[in-house]
């Protein structure tokens, strides 16, 4: 098992971190570099992390942990209009990212009006390629319960969050976080932070359920494995400027090159004497044309 954390330290001796990290068997997921500080976000083998904080600590850094790394988290906004796009959902899907999380915000074609607000089969196939969606309803209660929760209902391969303004809500089936209404500025204040902090627990709750399922029938090889795999052989971030052009999940990842160029040779990868077309399921995303693998678990590869 790994931990994902993040270490940032100064970019003197940065050098000395990333080796120790590979030595232990671990591996530097991403790294930037800002003036004279570097932020690497590192999996380390649980039984090491301990080697990794003192590390830090004599290089006069810091290790923090990051619950939400490896994941890529859909943040759904009923429409781009400005009076369905408040700054809530841009500071919800930036806080995300802070604690780890690739977060990706998304506008529904059709999403606004109460009668007529739908969520077309392709946007149901692209949240669902996510680990988990949020979405961001707005200050109505009956508006919320009796038209936007039946969009919601309607992922059922990922888990779903609803966020939005009134307090409390008549459902018992979804995850909800109210006090979160459209707001014409951006998230500032001490109780305003304290309702981010508190969107973060609840996903962050619901990641560490979803990965304690997923550790009684593993992936057949942990997805960070296969990233630095691909990278290796393919050179996929030196190829593409993409944020982060591939991207970790928990049951896999996504490449973000063309389709039809570039999944024959992603397929061929050879990761642990496996070819990666052998353990894992290589299709065409709804975003963008980018390169989606998911993982076989285990059980389903070495039965």
């Amino acid at each position: 098992m790994f931990e994902t954390v993040i270490y940032e330290g100064g970019v003197y001796k940065a050098d000395e971190m990333r080796d120790l990290v590979e030595d232990l068997g671990g591996f530097v997921l991403s790294e930037h570099q800002m003036q004279l500080e570097v932020h690497m976000v590192l999996a380390v083998p649980v039984d090491d992390l301990d080697v990794i904080e003192r590390k830090a600590e004599e290089l006069l850094g810091e290790i923090r942990r990051m619950p939400l790394a490896g994941t890529e988290i859909a943040v759904v906004g009923m429409s781009l209009a400005r009076h369905h796009m408040p700054h809530p959902v841009c500071d919800i899907a930036e806080y995300l990212r802070r604690h780890g999380a690739k977060s990706n915000v998304i506008g529904l074609a059709r999403g606004y009006g109460r009668e007529l607000a739908q969520l077309r089969t392709r946007e149901k196939r692209l949240l669902e390629e996510h680990d988990l969606v949020i979405f961001v309803v707005g200050n109505f209660k009956d508006c919320i319960e009796k038209y936007k929760l039946p969009l919601v209902r309607r992922i059922e391969r990922v888990p779903v969050v609803v966020v939005g303004g009134p307090e409390e809500i008549d459902a018992d089936d979804v995850v909800y976080v109210g006090g979160v209404g459209r707001k014409p500025y951006r998230f500032r204040k001490g109780r305003e932070i304290t309702k981010l902090d508190e969107i973060v627990d609840v996903v962050s709750k619901i990641i560490e359920e979803r990965r304690q399922e997923l550790a009684e029938d593993p992936p057949v090889v942990p997805p960070m494995v296969v990233k630095d795999r691909i990278n290796r052989e393919l050179k996929i971030e030196e190829r593409f400027t993409s944020p982060m052009p591939i991207t970790l999940q928990l049951d896999g990842l996504r490449v973000k090159a063309p389709y039809d160029e570039w999944a024959d040779r992603v397929a061929e990868v050879e990761v642990f004497g496996w070819k990666l077309r052998e353990i894992a399921d290589i299709r065409r995303s709804e975003m963008d044309d980018h390169i989606l693998v998911k993982i076989r678990p285990k059980s389903s590869v070495t039965g």
